[in-house]
């Protein structure tokens, strides 16, 4: 519990920094946060409108203090564009995005992590040669371009799958958006745990347990597996913010009414307080989900709990 306390307590100022700097957004816009949403040619009045709506006439500090305080409490504002309320759009559209990352990241994991074992077993061998070399190619393609090539193929050639997404089949339109952001993930894992665990094979406890009698099956699972997966977890936590990023445009190919393409639309429309919005929301999970990440790395490996609780 000490661990968990004080890693929560340096999240503080990383929080603090994150949504001074979503905060800044608007501020930054060229020609001022008034010309940037209504557009150069607005009148006077409905620049005096906006700039009275987000009291751009008050200090800096007491705006970002006010604003912090509305959107702890679930205020982002009011679009401009369609006069929503800003919490309301994210809402509705977040768990799209949360089921396909989700849903992106287990496909990556049970793929990567059997693969790697297997990969691991015997290096050099024609498994681990043909699972390094699918490695290698899936990551050199984009997952917008491996979007296209499967929605023609699997959607429009086979029709396997539906091309658009559907709210009330979720989980069988997502299957190719999901898969296109998971193939690289994929690949990482399998790269990153068939490296570690050919080192974590030739340790001396690896040895013993074969002097003993021990099943293969049982020395993989029970004593290789699991010190060869701190760094597999520590990349999957990383890994977030990249799927997040592609999130956003196989959102857009697959149409899916996820925050992603809500962000996108928002920009187009010069929706900034949409996209501010979206940004803090996404900065906030992406560091609350870290947060989890150290926790179950810890819990992984006990010496790096112990040695904190002592400092």
């Amino acid at each position: 519990m000490r661990y968990v306390v004080r890693k929560t307590l340096y999240l503080i100022p990383v929080l603090i920094a994150v949504s001074f700097f979503t905060f800044l957004l608007l501020d930054l816009l060229p020609g001022g946060p008034e010309v940037a949403i209504l557009g150069a040619s607005a009148s006077e009045e409905n620049r005096a409108e906006v700039r009275e709506e987000l009291n751009l006439d008050r200090p800096l500090p007491v705006r970002y203090v006010e604003w912090v305080g509305n959107a702890a409490t679930g205020d982002l504002g009011n679009s401009f564009i369609t006069k929503q309320a800003v919490t309301s759009q994210i809402g509705e559209r977040l768990g799209n995005t949360m089921f396909l990352l989700i849903y992106a990241q287990f496909l990556a994991l049970a793929v990567g992590i059997p693969l790697g074992i297997l990969a691991a077993q015997r290096p050099g061998g024609w498994t681990d040669r043909l699972a390094s070399g699918s490695a290698f190619a899936f990551l050199a393609v984009p997952s917008f371009v491996l979007a296209y090539v499967l929605s023609y193929l699997f959607g429009y050639q086979l029709e396997w799958f539906p091309t658009l997404f559907k709210a009330d089949a979720r989980l069988w339109s997502l299957f190719l958006p999901a898969v296109s952001l998971a193939a690289a993930e994929a690949a990482v894992y399998l790269r990153i745990l068939r490296s570690d665990m050919v080192s974590t094979l030739q340790e001396d406890y690896i040895a013993m347990a074969k002097a003993k009698g021990l099943s293969r099956s049982r020395i993989l699972m029970r004593h290789a597996f699991r010190p060869s997966t701190f760094t597999l977890v520590t990349i999957a936590g990383l890994n977030m913010a990249r799927l997040i990023g592609g999130a956003f445009v196989i959102e857009r190919i697959f149409s899916i009414n996820g925050i992603g393409r809500l962000a996108i639309d928002s920009v187009l429309k010069r929706d900034y307080l949409v996209v501010q919005g979206v940004v803090l929301v996404v900065a906030v999970g992406y560091v609350l989900f870290n947060l989890a990440i150290d926790i179950l790395y810890a819990y992984l490996d006990p010496r790096i709990r112990h040695a904190r609780a002592l400092a």
